[in-house]
């Protein structure tokens, strides 16, 4: 096992550029942005929704396997006291941020964003040099599509916002077409 992980360490210094390595010293999470003819990051349109997203982005770890980011804006004219945010991929997987129902820390205020910058998601965004991106697999042909979407906004006031319904049937539109392609 030690033998594999100094093997894997060596490995590690020689593909990754100076400032992946600083961010793994750091304990920080390094990632570079996924190409957009890679995966595809995709907003869902909803003009009734309190939240809009002003950023996205779909990023590669350095260790492997993706993930999403976003930072959003209340574009209400009252507080939001918690929201539930998804992405769902092409391939049936996603990832939910919040319930809906539990209290932010803070409320949100109308025209605020969160997280305030990008920058706050404490990622380090790294240029891969071609070779990593090969080693990732994040060249090549499309592998699919991730869709950003409000799921549900409570308001201070007590009032909601859901997307619920179009949420799971999107999910379940997903799954399906990605059994079928197995």
């Amino acid at each position: 096992m030690l033998k594999a992980s100094i093997r894997l360490s060596l490995v590690y210094i020689f593909l990754f550029p100076a400032n992946a390595q600083e961010a793994a010293k750091a304990g920080k999470l390094a990632a570079f942005p996924e190409p957009y003819q890679s995966i595809l990051p995709v907003v869902a349109y909803q003009p009734e929704s309190p939240l809009e997203f002003l950023r996205v982005r779909a990023l590669h770890n350095i260790n492997g396997g993706g993930f999403q980011i976003f930072q959003v804006r209340n574009r209400a004219a009252k507080p939001i006291r918690s929201y539930m945010i998804a992405t769902i991929t092409s391939a049936g997987t996603g990832a939910v941020w919040g319930n809906g129902k539990t209290p932010l820390q803070e409320a949100l205020l109308p025209g605020h964003e969160t997280p305030e910058r990008m920058e706050d998601w404490k990622i380090d965004i790294v240029t891969a040099p071609e070779k990593t991106k090969g080693s990732f697999d994040a060249k090549g042909p499309m592998k699919g599509i991730v869709v950003f979407m409000i799921v549900r906004v409570e308001f201070g006031d007590g009032s909601t916002y859901s997307a619920e319904a179009e949420y799971e049937a999107l999910r379940e539109f997903f799954e399906k077409n990605a059994a079928r392609s197995n």
